[in-house]
């Protein structure tokens, strides 16, 4: 039946078997690599029995966030072993590649990629308006674009030495331009010597497994069948491994608190506060602390940090605990006080507007 149902042109229900192999080994790495980040998040603020849920969304978000860096990384190394500075020449001189990839475009590459994952990671909420940030971002699409176009002319024209100058110009005009994009984010990075530490251990390690991988990939290309391959993957793979489990504990207890909490982060400082109001004499059964002292028409607590939320319970604390959510990121033994309220007990909850650094607007 389901032959003659495939021939009358229906589509064929979709099975397990049919997903490459590939594509199911990496969505289970982009999860567990999310999970392992997230626990490690909620264990430097003292959260336990939140991450019991199988399933979060918030999994998949985050690893993706994750592995991103590693991924430009390795790319960008495996570009660069495979192209050379003029074409036909380097490594990439040999048969079945008489067109070398030039490597000023793995430079460009480089580039614009980092910058596209500065701003996703780190800029802060509404920076894209405030800044108008689409513009740099643009143009650094359509520049290198350009500059291909003009080189590729003057090349077929015999002017190759115009046609350099062209691409050196492209990639030294993006280069300045930009690290002038991106400058709203000094503040953070030259501000916050915990993220600094953090950063450099974040990108030696990813910067190792870039080069690990590309030490297993050729050898594996090099070497024949049994011979020494096994050996190779044997000694690299647990390194691998290692490696980047200890990336993974450093984007988590330092990079992640840095990351805005909109973009699945773990930085509260222009995060919306929230108002729980309570069910009758279900303020008693909470600090007094977070109770807001006189207020009229039903008990309800003082703005608040939503740390995290369950199915059973919300976590939140006090935003002006331990310096508030600027020092919370600089380390375990910053972080506040975490209280957990069964959701019985709360009636409604108020979100309050997230907190930016644009000015308001004057009345006229």
């Amino acid at each position: 039946m389901s032959d003659e149902q495939n021939k009358n042109g229906n589509a064929k229900p979709l099975k397990w078997r049919d997903i490459p192999p590939f594509f199911l080994a990496l969505a289970a790495l982009i999860y567990a690599t999310g999970f392992l980040i997230i626990f490690s998040f909620h264990d430097s603020y003292g959260l336990q029995g939140v991450d019991a849920a199988f399933f979060k969304i918030r999994y998949a978000h985050v690893g993706i966030l994750f592995l991103m860096l590693p991924l430009i990384a390795t790319c960008a190394s495996y570009a660069w072993t495979h192209s050379s500075w003029r074409r036909g020449q380097g490594a990439t001189n040999s048969p079945g590649h008489g067109r070398a990839f030039r490597r000023h475009i793995v430079v460009i590459g480089l580039l614009v990629g980092l910058t596209y994952y500065l701003f996703l990671m780190f800029a802060p909420p509404g920076a894209s308006h405030r800044h108008h940030i689409w513009i740099p971002l643009l143009l650094a699409l359509v520049v290198p674009l350009f500059g291909r176009y003009f080189a590729l002319r003057m090349d077929k024209k015999g002017k190759v030495k115009r046609a350099d100058t062209v691409r050196i110009f492209v990639v030294l005009f993006l280069a300045g331009f930009l690290s002038w994009a991106v400058s709203p984010l000094y503040a953070l990075f030259i501000g916050e010597q915990s993220l600094q530490i953090a950063a450099v251990f974040f990108l030696f390690f990813v910067a190792l497994m870039s080069h690990i991988i590309q030490i297993l990939v050729g050898d594996a290309k090099g070497t024949k069948p049994g011979e020494g391959r096994r050996g190779h993957y044997a000694l690299g793979v647990p390194i691998l491994g290692l490696l980047y489990f200890m990336t993974i504990l450093t984007f988590a207890l330092g990079v992640f608190h840095y990351v805005p909490r909109s973009k699945g982060g773990g930085d509260y400082t222009q995060a919306g506060l929230v108002v729980l109001y309570f069910k009758e004499n279900g303020e008693s059964q909470v600090p007094g602390r977070i109770v807001e002292k006189g207020c009229a028409g039903g008990k309800h607590s003082i703005p608040l940090v939503m740390i995290e939320g369950t199915a059973s319970s919300v976590f939140v604390a006090d935003p002006e605990e331990k310096g508030g959510p600027t020092a919370w990121r600089r380390g375990r033994e910053d972080r506040p006080n975490v209280i957990e309220i069964a959701r019985d007990m709360i009636a409604s909850v108020e979100h309050q507007r997230a907190k930016t650094d644009e000015p308001e607007a004057t009345a006229r």
